[in-house]
C-alpha cells in the first residue's frame, strides 16, 4: 500500500474513531473531548504504527536470561 494512502486512511480511521467516542461520552453525559482523547488513546501509536517506529516494537529477549542476571544489570 502506498504510504500516502496509508496516512490517509489511518487519519480518516482516527477522526471516524474520536468522533464515535466523542459522541458515546456525550450520550452517557460525559465532556465529548474525554471521548476524543479516549480514542487517540486507544488507536495510538502503538495500534497504528504507521511509521513503524522501532521504540513501539519489542526487543527480542535473549535466551538463557534468569531473574537473577536481571537484578545483577540493576543493582549496577
Amino acid at each position: 500500500m502506498n504510504t500516502s494512502l496509508q496516512i490517509l486512511l489511518s487519519i480518516a480511521l482516527i477522526i471516524l474513531t474520536a468522533k464515535l467516542f466523542g459522541a458515546f461520552m456525550g450520550r452517557i453525559g460525559l465532556p465529548v473531548v474525554l471521548g476524543e482523547l479516549l480514542a487517540g488513546v486507544v488507536l495510538g501509536p502503538t495500534v497504528l504504527n504507521i511509521w513503524a517506529f522501532s521504540v513501539f516494537s519489542r526487543p527480542p529477549v535473549p535466551h538463557g536470561v534468569s531473574v537473577a542476571d536481571v537484578f545483577d544489570v540493576l543493582a549496577q
